[in-house]
């Protein structure tokens, strides 16, 4: 723990953080540091409090829960307790695009609301709305979540990402200084192997000196990948934090390995920010009970706790949009096995969806897949619905994309030039516009599929 992390943590990050409107952020993660202890009982008490206070607030303040209760017969104050909320149909990204404006609550003052784009790793947009308070209360949530691994608030974090939305916004000189200094992340950008950017990076990891990481596994791995090439001593690090996408087992041996530090996953989204996460114990990802609800399902409802089922998502923060029952195209099963770490949150297993191939440009250099959706689902102007792409061979690449929103000209066209830019424009792309994509055996959708292998 470095004296800058702590100057900042005791003065000047509540002072930035206060600045921007959101002073609850700590006082928001100190409560999860000790809510997590509760008893079980006190713990659903409190989710069901919060869960029937976002029920009552969406159907008063949304056109489109209001309409959706009413045709279903649902009385707000039936919803008693957990198994009740499986009265209330799923939510998901095509009913979102259609009742965008519905969805958004007319109680909550315009000026407090955040507009978020999800997509990227699942291969379909939408927009997210989300008040500041709720913002504040995933960020103490994240908070919480990073002290799993030993990390407190300013301590210095090396976040690796392949999301390149997240780095279009040029960001100010004082912007970078709160990042840098006060928050303590530098985030580095590694969808794909560039080696004259990753020896910039390397010498600037060198002079931050990082004490944890916080990665998507391919990006992470990615990077590994230079350092392993040339020979380059990774830094001391004492936590890595992977999310984004599914860590398997040959990453986390991996990194465990060259990095001699403990992995942790976390499972967040940016529709609900972090969902759950393991502990030291690595027994399972305990889940923010006290921000979320998350069920396994086939169906409308809930399948056996061990039992595979697709995850839905309540968000018991956000009251300018509400998501109920929200399916988040990713796989995963309840745990009924309590964490000998002492924490009493629920436990679920690693996610199991998620799934998306590494791609190759012409020059043959290897590229995660996430970059593509980062690059193309991200943007409002061009609304896109589920859409994946296959690369047949180094040249020739498949995009197939859903009917709904209908891809126009424009959007087809906005797609090509930005698959050209990201990967050549020697690439031969065709595109087939279908009713729905195919998934895998196991259910799931492959946002990229790599069919092309190197040497052939």
């Amino acid at each position: 723990m470095s004296l800058r992390a702590t100057i900042s943590r005791k003065f000047l990050l509540q002072m930035a953080l206060s600045r921007e409107g959101r002073n609850s952020v700590l006082s928001h993660y100190h409560f999860f540091l000790k809510s997590q202890y509760w008893d079980k009982n006190r713990l659903r008490e409190y989710q069901l409090s919060k869960l029937k206070i976002i029920i009552e607030h969406a159907y008063n303040s949304t056109a489109y829960y209001r309409e959706l209760f009413d045709r279903n017969g649902i009385q707000p104050k039936a919803i008693q307790d957990f198994d009740d909320l499986q009265k209330i149909p799923i939510l998901t990204r095509d009913v979102i695009f259609a009742n965008q404006n519905n969805l958004i609550s007319q109680a909550i003052d315009k000026s407090r609301i955040q507009t978020v784009m999800t997509g990227g790793t699942t291969g379909q947009q939408a927009t997210i709305c989300r008040d500041i308070e709720s913002a504040n209360l995933k960020m103490g949530s994240a908070y919480r979540f990073e002290s799993f691994m030993g990390r407190k608030p300013s301590d210095k974090m090396a976040i690796f990402w392949p999301a390149h939305i997240d780095f279009m916004h040029k960001r100010s000189f004082k912007e970078m200084i709160k990042s840098r200094y006060i928050l303590g992340d530098v985030a580095f950008y590694t969808g794909n192997y560039d080696v004259e950017l990753f020896q910039k990076y390397f010498a600037e990891l060198k002079d931050i000196n990082p004490e944890f990481i916080k990665a998507f596994p391919s990006a992470l791995n990615i990077f590994t990948d230079f350092l392993v090439d040339k020979h380059l001593r990774p830094m001391a690090i004492k936590g890595i934090l992977t999310s984004g996408e599914v860590l398997n087992d040959i990453q986390r041996n991996r990194f465990e390995n060259f990095y001699q530090c403990p992995v942790y996953n976390l499972y967040s989204s940016r529709e609900a920010g972090n969902s759950a996460s393991e502990c030291a114990m690595h027994s399972g990802l305990h889940i923010a009970m006290e921000t979320t609800i998350v069920e396994f399902a086939e169906g409308m409802s809930r399948v056996p706790e061990g039992k595979i089922g697709y995850i839905l998502i309540t968000d018991l923060t956000n009251f300018a949009m509400p998501l109920i029952r929200y399916r988040i195209d990713d796989s995963g099963a309840g745990l009924a096995e309590s964490c000998t770490c002492g924490r009493n949150l629920d436990l679920m297993s690693p996610v199991v969806g998620r799934l998306t191939d590494d791609f190759y440009s012409p020059d043959g250099r290897r590229h995660s897949g996430n970059t593509l959706g980062y690059y193309i689902t991200t943007n409002q102007d061009f609304p896109i619905g589920q859409i994946q792409i296959i690369q047949e061979t180094l040249l020739d690449f498949k995009v197939r994309i859903t009917d709904k929103p209908t891809p126009n000209k424009r959007i087809l066209d906005f797609i090509k030039a930005q698959m050209h830019e990201i990967i050549g424009n020697e690439i031969n792309i065709d595109i087939e516009i279908v009713k729905e994509l195919p998934r895998e055996k196991s259910g799931k959708l492959r946002f990229v599929k790599c069919n092309y292998k190197p040497g052939n």
